[in-house]
């Protein structure tokens, strides 16, 4: 006998169908969005799991045939057969559709919990990321759930992007499957998009994994109460991406400093080596808005206190405003977990507010992170600290020891083992959300003065609403790394999350015994081949949200790589001055993410998605609209350990999608879309191209980002068809810009007259002194 799917239920905004034992829900968000949730009981949970925004409802029309029941929300229709299959239009373009019956899967589990006595005994173990402590406790039931399964069928020629970024540099998720846990170096987010024009959203906060491949099309649940997700309508990647702002958030503006060149490494020792360092930049003249401190700032024995050892650190508030009268900010580290004796870690075991290691603080307990936050203020922010490095905020691991790399279904069964000994099975993938939570939001209760920056080692959607930036972890310096950070970094930014860094150079430079010390250069800046490697992935960083310099094994100043008038020197300060000329753009970019829901670094599908060929190209991406960067990923003058490369190439193939004629950045030469070039590779640039018609607000040279905010601002317009953009500017820190305190104007380029013209709106005393026109 077939299934049979029966409507239940239809209201002004929702049907409710029973199909196989289980009960449908479908509901009209908006006319672009719809809500399917799947469970065996009629009383749907419709859980936020403290991420989702409130959501709204929106009419939902219900029209029964022959065939089933069409739904229709307005710009998405969705096709509910009497088999219970779902299929997805809009119009009558089919977007996606479930591929048999049993799509939609539910499967009764036991949750499984750890209880910890008081008294466990405790196993303290140190490692190249930190101390972790284990504990061994008592599995107890706590109650019925279910693993889930969802079902789709691609399309022919269809690429899918998304699922967060991990270590294995796929932009086009086709053919492909992906294991969905936290991790060192993975960020995952349960989001898909498609270059058909539509993306999916699951609320799901566990484990999960994707398939594309010979076993079907599909995601797998570890832990869910019940099949929740949401599928909408774009069909542009933009209107995709704020679909995600919409159910989880918005994005908020970063201060302007944090677009300037952040400097760290592992690790600064003292409080006057951090001063040594602003001061020798100053000296330099190369530009410098921040330094790094990172971790063990702590008394000896008191893993994660958060407060500084006063031998190395005499007088905190003074030392940071020292830095302050360079006008250089301070990123402070501080971490989730805590070991040995400090005071921090008694008070928080006191208070019952450690998991069971007790060692990793409880991020989803309100009262554990207002603890944590007054530990953090009282040691630190107090003293003047600007931003936050939260590390290890995916705080559970088990592989980063040992020396074999193991298959990723085995890494991913002993890193999700060992979060659910301490955590709910149904929300390991959420913890690094909840601890920017608390930090986000007790900081902008105490202070209006500087906004939050949070630069953190995970992520999840809804995250951008805590001011987060997410790196991509401990990296290794090999120039496939590199390569693959690219289409990482892309795809993750694709959640709605729009800040993403990566620490330039790799984290790790010398080869090591264990898996991930994967690098190439045991003799770091002394080898040419990494400063060459260095230099490239620093020119990479310069056009993505955030320019910073940081890893173990060598130095990364740019005094360590020569000096002024030597080759690599003076192509780095070069880097880091570009990126300064670059910050009305970028922080233009920064303001259209917070204000409109836009995204900063864009894959090129976002704007070229009808060109086929550029859905796959993964070594070029976007600034903005308005630029094409394109990364040099190959050695050309050394490889490791100084030996010259032979033959080495002098151009890089470079695709410049069709739709419109492109303009080399640097020289205006210009060439038609839809073809591949061969760009000339030079050491003191890599490729960048603008569409014709595009028009970018530039600055001046200067030693910092809020050197001059009112300075002028030169235009470049290259000519040729005509063209729009943005110029935004405030007062660089605080949160006046969200009551409308900023500047914004509208560039209007006329190409048929040869105009510009400007359109201000907003507040006049954040205007620029002067708009200066260059065509090219």
């Amino acid at each position: 006998m077939l299934p049979v799917c029966v409507l239940l239920f239809s209201d002004e905004s929702s049907a409710v169908f029973s199909a196989e034992n289980q009960y449908l829900r479908i509901a009209a968000v908006n006319g672009k969005i719809v809500r399917i949730t799947v469970s065996r009981s009629n009383a749907f949970l419709l859980s936020d799991h403290g991420v989702l925004e409130p959501v709204g409802s929106a009419p939902l029309s219900c029209t029964e045939s022959a065939e089933g029941w069409l739904l229709d929300a307005g710009q998405m229709q969705i096709h509910v057969s009497r088999r219970g299959i779902l299929s997805y239009y809009h119009g009558e373009e089919l977007l996606t559709e479930e591929p048999f019956v049993r799509s939609r899967v539910l499967r009764s589990k036991d949750v499984i919990v750890m209880d910890y006595p008081a008294d466990a005994p405790l196993q303290e173990e140190h490692s190249v990321d930190g101390v972790r402590v284990r504990a061994q406790g008592v599995p107890r039931f706590d109650r019925k759930a279910y693993s889930a399964m969802l079902h789709f069928r691609f399309q022919e020629g269809e690429a899918i992007y998304g699922l967060g970024q991990h270590e294995d540099g796929v932009l086009n998720y086709r053919g492909r499957h992906q294991m969905m846990y936290q991790h060192n170096l993975k960020v995952s987010c349960p989001v898909l998009m498609s270059s058909r024009g539509w993306g999916l959203l699951i609320n799901c906060l566990s484990a999960m994994t994707f398939h594309d491949d010979a076993y079907g099309s599909y995601f797998s649940m570890d832990t869910v109460d019940e099949l929740d997700y949401f599928i909408g309508y774009g069909p542009e990647l933009d209107d995709l991406v704020g679909m995600m702002r919409l159910l989880t958030g918005p994005a908020r503006l970063l201060p302007r400093w944090v677009f300037g060149y952040i400097q760290s490494k592992e690790c600064y020792k003292t409080q006057q080596e951090l001063l040594d360092i602003a001061r020798e930049y100053r000296r330099s003249g190369v530009p410098l808005d921040c330094v790094v401190q990172d971790w063990q700032t702590w008394r000896k024995g008191q893993w994660g206190q958060k407060t500084v050892d006063p031998e190395r650190y005499p007088d905190l508030s003074a030392g940071i405003q020292a830095l302050h009268d360079e006008n250089v900010k301070l990123f402070w580290s501080i971490w989730p977990n805590m070991g040995g004796d400090g005071e921090n870690r008694r008070e928080m075991i006191s208070k019952g507010y450690m998991l069971g290691n007790r060692s990793s603080y409880n991020a989803f307990d309100p009262a554990a992170r207002d603890v944590y936050w007054r530990q953090a203020e009282e040691g630190l922010f107090r003293h003047g600290v600007d931003g936050w490095w939260c590390d290890c905020t995916e705080p559970f691991e088990r592989d980063w020891n040992g020396e074999p790399h193991l298959t990723p279904e085995e890494r991913m069964c002993l890193n999700v083992d060992e979060f659910k000994r301490y955590l709910d099975p149904a929300l390991i993938n959420a913890y690094s959300y909840f601890h920017s939570k608390g930090i986000y939001e007790h900081q902008r209760a105490v202070c209006e003065s500087k906004r939050v920056v949070n630069l953190t080692r995970s992520g999840f959607p809804g995250q951008q609403k805590y001011a987060t930036i997410t790196w991509n972890g401990d990296t290794s310096a090999r120039w496939d790394v590199l390569a693959k950070a690219i289409p990482d970094g892309l795809n993750f930014c694709l959640s709605g999350q729009p800040y993403w860094s990566q620490d330039a150079g790799g984290f790790f430079v010398r080869r090591g015994a264990q898996w991930f010390r994967d690098a190439d250069f045991d003799e770091g800046v002394h080898d040419p081949g990494y400063r060459e490697l260095y230099l490239r992935w620093l020119q990479v960083c310069c056009f993505q949200p955030m320019m910073r310099s940081h890893g173990t094994d060598t130095p990364r100043e740019i005094w360590q790589f020569g000096e002024s008038g030597e080759e690599i020197y003076d192509a780095l300060a070069s880097t880091i001055r570009l990126r300064y000329r670059l910050l009305p753009y970028l922080y233009t970019l920064a303001a259209g993410a917070a204000l409109e829901g836009g995204s900063i670094i864009r894959m090129l599908a976002f704007d070229y998605r009808h060109d086929p060929i550029a859905l796959n190209i993964g070594d070029q991406f976007l600034l903005g609209r308005n630029l094409m960067v394109c990364p040099v990923l190959f050695p050309t003058r050394y490889t490791e350990g100084g030996v010259p490369v032979e033959n080495a190439p002098a151009t890089r193939r470079v695709y410049l999608p069709c739709g419109t004629d492109w303009a080399d950045f640097e020289t205006g030469e210009r060439f038609s879309g839809g073809q591949w070039i061969d760009a000339p590779v030079r050491l003191d640039r890599i490729p960048v191209y603008a569409p014709v018609g595009s028009v970018i607000p530039l600055g001046p040279d200067r030693q910092y980002a809020d050197e001059d905010p009112t300075a002028p601002v030169q235009v470049h317009i290259f000519a040729g068809r005509n063209g729009e953009a943005v110029f935004y500017n405030d007062a660089g820190d605080g949160y006046g810009y969200e009551e409308g305190e900023f500047y914004r104007a509208r560039l209007i380029w006329d190409d048929a007259k040869r105009q510009l013209t400007v359109e201000d709106s907003g507040e006049i005393r954040f205007k620029p002194r002067s708009i200066d026109v260059r065509i090219l």
